[in-house]
């Protein structure tokens, strides 16, 4: 019953290669035929920044770009990649980097306005204990879920999910 034992598999032939001329580091490199009037590099890395030359796209964002985030802070570019502005402002003023364990408050709570003298150093939990009273006094905290008993808070106006097991379950997550 076993016909094919000892018969050997015969591969399809593959169809010829045409030799083409990289554009970008000029070595030579093999394509098959319908690719022949439309590859033009050797590899995606040589490809890359010509392409985007091309269509007029920067590669990396030159230092010291500045984007605005739709939370409402500034980040600028900086040689260790992206970073809030005002972070920055306050390294540069204690010329040191931050700790861990520190937060810079914005004064008049205008996410934008990064003056020195609207910037405050607290330690995360002085600045967490701040921000949660001032939250409640806002009536942002509204009501304790029935089912995970967390807090409402700005997580669950935003939508997101609650992260304790409920589920989806809440009220609050409607």
């Amino acid at each position: 019953m076993n016909d094919h034992v000892g018969l050997r598999r015969r591969h399809k032939a593959s169809p010829p290669s045409v030799a083409l001329r990289c554009e970008a580091c000029g070595r030579s490199f093999r394509v098959y035929p319908y690719r022949a009037t439309t590859a033009r590099f050797c590899s995606a890395r040589c490809a890359r920044p010509v392409v985007a030359r091309e269509r007029g796209i920067r590669h990396r964002a030159e230092l010291g770009s500045v984007a605005r985030m739709v939370n409402g802070y500034v980040r600028i570019r900086t040689t260790r990649g992206w970073e809030y502005e005002h972070r920055v402002v306050m390294e540069r003023l204690l010329r040191r980097p931050l700790r861990r364990d520190e937060s810079v408050h914005h004064i008049n709570e205008d996410r934008t306005d990064n003056r020195i003298a609207n910037l405050r150093l607290m330690n995360n939990r002085e600045h967490d204990r701040m921000e949660t009273r001032k939250r409640w006094s806002d009536g942002t905290f509204v009501r304790q879920a029935p089912i995970c008993g967390v807090i409402r808070t700005e997580r669950h106006v935003r939508g997101q999910p609650c992260r304790l097991r409920c589920w989806g379950r809440c009220p609050h997550h409607g």
